[in-house]
This record gives structure tokens, C-alpha cells and sequence, in this order.
């Protein structure tokens, strides 16, 4: 069966472009503007990663409330700082550090920081 006969319109589709350039949106070149198509690249959680292979959708890997403390750990703030900043004891603190580095797979926290920090929870 040919190209036009698979989808009703076929015929008119533009064909593919031979490839793409991936850049920075400030370093397009002003010849390329009009044909730029805005990206944006979000790095998943590993059970993010997983759940999107296995069909699942694109929803979040962090718990809205886990999030305050996960850019708190990105940042490198100590347990005494996030304990008061969140409002929570240092046992609570300690606790949810703990289970987040179990739902990341994260070895330690120094490896949890550098991840979050990876995946954007520092800005």
C-alpha cells in the first residue's frame, strides 16, 4: 500500500526533515527563528522513567510535598536548615530524606542532592 493510501491526507503532508539541531533557544540563528520549534527537556525520576516505558503517563515523580524539600536538598541546605524552614522536627526532616532517597534509589544523601540537582530542583 502506498504512502497516500495508509492516512486519508497523506498526500499533503510535508515530508520529514532529513533531521534536527537541538540548541539552546538564545543560540538559534535568526535565519532559523521562523522553523525553531520551542522544547523543553525535563529529566525524569528513575520510577518516572520506568512508569512512561510501561505506557503510563507523564505525571510527576515527586509528591507536591515532597517538592520544598526536594529543592532544599538540590540546593545542598543542611537538615538543621530545612527542619526549620519547613517547619518540621529534625526526626521528621531526617525521615522524609530517607524515603525520598528509597523513591529515587539515591545510596546517600550527598547522592540524593546531586540527583535532584540533575533533574532540576536547584533553580
Amino acid at each position: 500500500m502506498a504512502r497516500s493510501e495508509e492516512r486519508p491526507g497523506a498526500d499533503r503532508l510535508p515530508p520529514p526533515p532529513p533531521g534536527w539541531l537541538f540548541l539552546d533557544p538564545a543560540a538559534v540563528p535568526e535565519r532559523w527563528r521562523g522553523r525553531a520549534i520551542t522544547m523543553a527537556m525535563v529529566p525524569l525520576m528513575p520510577d518516572e522513567a520506568a512508569h512512561i516505558l510501561n505506557g503510563g503517563s507523564a505525571a510527576p515523580g515527586l509528591e507536591p510535598v515532597d517538592e520544598p524539600l526536594a529543592r532544599l536538598l538540590a540546593r545542598g541546605t543542611n537538615t538543621e536548615d530545612m527542619a526549620a524552614i519547613l517547619g518540621m522536627s529534625m526526626r521528621t526532616t531526617q525521615r522524609r530524606i530517607a524515603a525520598l532517597r528509597r523513591k529515587i534509589g539515591a545510596r546517600s544523601k550527598t547522592e540524593l542532592e546531586r540527583m535532584l540537582a540533575a533533574r532540576g530542583y536547584a533553580s
